[in-house]
C-alpha cells in the first residue's frame, strides 16, 4: 500500500511496526517509501542494532514504549545519539483527549479512528483536532 500510493503523495510515510522481532522486516518498510520507521524497544533484543540498521537502510529510526514499559527502556540510546525527544501519543486520541496529551507535553499525535468519524469532512476533523493541540501548547 505504501509502494502503491508513494508517488501520489508529497507526505512522509511513517510505518510503526508493532510486532516481535521487527528485524526481518525493516528493509521491506524502507524500500517501499517509508521515511521514518518506528519499533518498540520491548520487542527489540538488541535495541541499538535495530535502530542503526533502520538508519543504515536510509530511514529516520524512532522507539515506541508501551504505557508500562519505563523511558529507562530507550534512555542509553537517546543519550548515545544526543536525541531530542518527541513524545508521540498513538492510541484514543480525538477531541476529548488531545489537550491533555499536549499539556502532558506530546508534540505528534496518531489520531485514526477520530478522523474517520465525527460529524463534517475528514479536513474539518483535522482542523478541529490541530486547533485543540496548539491552543493547548500555546497557552503553556
Amino acid at each position: 500500500m505504501i509502494a502503491a500510493n508513494r508517488d501520489r503523495v508529497s507526505i512522509g510515510f511513517e510505518a510503526h511496526l508493532m510486532v516481535e522481532d521487527p528485524d526481518p522486516m525493516l528493509s521491506r518498510w524502507v524500500d517501499a517509501g517509508c521515511e521514518i520507521v518506528i519499533v518498540h524497544a520491548e520487542a527489540c533484543l538488541h535495541l541499538h542494532r535495530t535502530l542503526s540498521r533502520i538508519r543504515e537502510l536510509g530511514a529516520r529510526a524512532g522507539v515506541a514504549l508501551n504505557p508500562a514499559t519505563p523511558l529507562a527502556a530507550a534512555r542509553a540510546e537517546i543519550d548515545r545519539l544526543g536525541l531530542d525527544v518527541e513524545l508521540e501519543v498513538d492510541g484514543g486520541i480525538g477531541s476529548a483527549t488531545i489537550a491533555d496529551a499536549a499539556a502532558a507535553g506530546a508534540t505528534v499525535f496518531c489520531a485514526g479512528s477520530a478522523l474517520f468519524s465525527g460529524p463534517g469532512t475528514m479536513a474539518d476533523r483535522t482542523a478541529d483536532l490541530r486547533t485543540a493541540a496548539t491552543n493547548t501548547l500555546v497557552l503553556q
